[in-house]
């Protein structure tokens, strides 16, 4: 199943967004206020949205309640990785391994079968990805297991509730809705979290950071809601692929913006990605 073009544009959009959002998060120098109020603002926002939407289907209510917690764990655990581990290893290899898992739940739970190309593409994609973790040092993450355990376990959340989401937004009848209700959830799960990893603060300490993260919150919302509408519309494995390259759109944000290094390495990353996903959505062999 080739996505077709405007599911691309989409997705591509998505992926321009997270990336843009993920970068102003880096650049933040309080992660837990960031990922306080940039997920309440999107709580906030998907909580007026859903005055004008109607209401999910019910079947799509069950997912629904796993879904919305599970990506607040999935927050937690992406926090307590970059606490242990460094963002440019940790980010890729964490994207770089969701589409796999992606491709391989959608064929169990979805029954989404793709071609044999597209599964070389999603392959070739992925190592693209993730070689922008190895650095000069080599691969090693450090010399410790414990980045590398929380990124197999973030990419494992990521894939679940990909699948997840994928099914129930075509249950739902109104992606917009089934989007904003995950929202609302982060929201929720942010403000419960939050006392567990930080203390509460006076707001007018920090006012001049929330500016900042409500931006964030508003790329969550955007780029997450573009990807549940393209879950409506497409084939999961691809569409978790391609939202992924977000990972080789940050380091170019991280060069252009904050004057990180875009040397060789990430040059040929961009180049093995740019080969999967011409491979990925291009039906050479069909």
């Amino acid at each position: 199943m080739i996505l077709q073009a405007h599911v691309v544009g989409i997705v591509m959009v998505a992926a321009v967004v997270h990336a843009t959002w993920n970068a102003l998060a880096k650049a933040s120098h309080d992660k837990l206020h960031m990922y306080l109020v940039s997920n309440v603002a999107a709580g906030l926002i998907g909580a007026v949205a859903l005055l004008f939407l109607p209401p999910p289907d019910r079947s799509a209510w069950l997912i629904l309640a796993v879904s919305g917690p599970m990506q607040v764990v999935y927050t937690a655990l992406l926090y307590s990785a970059y606490r242990v581990g460094d963002l440019s290893q940790v980010y890729p290899i964490i994207r770089g391994l969701s589409p796999m898992l992606v491709a391989l739940g959608a064929l169990v739970f979805a029954d989404e079968a793709l071609s044999h190309q597209q599964y070389v593409g999603i392959i070739i994609v992925c190592v693209g990805m993730a070689s922008l973790a190895f650095g000069h040092r080599g691969p090693g993450m450090k010399r410790d297991w414990r980045p590398l355990a929380y990124c197999v376990m973030c990419a494992a959340m990521i894939a679940t509730y990909t699948v997840m989401d994928g099914i129930g937004v075509r249950r739902s009848g109104s992606p917009f809705a089934y989007a904003c209700w995950l929202f609302v959830a982060y929201g929720v799960g942010a403000a419960c979290c939050y006392p567990f990893l930080s203390r509460w603060r006076v707001p007018v300490q920090v006012a001049r950071r929330t500016g900042r993260a409500i931006l964030v919150g508003v790329g969550v919302v955007t780029a997450y809601g573009l990807v549940i509408y393209a879950l409506s519309l497409g084939a999961m494995a691809p569409i978790s692929a391609l939202r992924e390259t977000s990972v080789f759109m940050a380091a170019v944000i991280g060069a252009v913006f904050l004057g990180e290094p875009f040397g060789r390495r990430r040059i040929v990353a961009a180049a093995i990605v740019t080969v999967g996903l011409l491979i990925l959505n291009i039906p050479f062999f069909e």
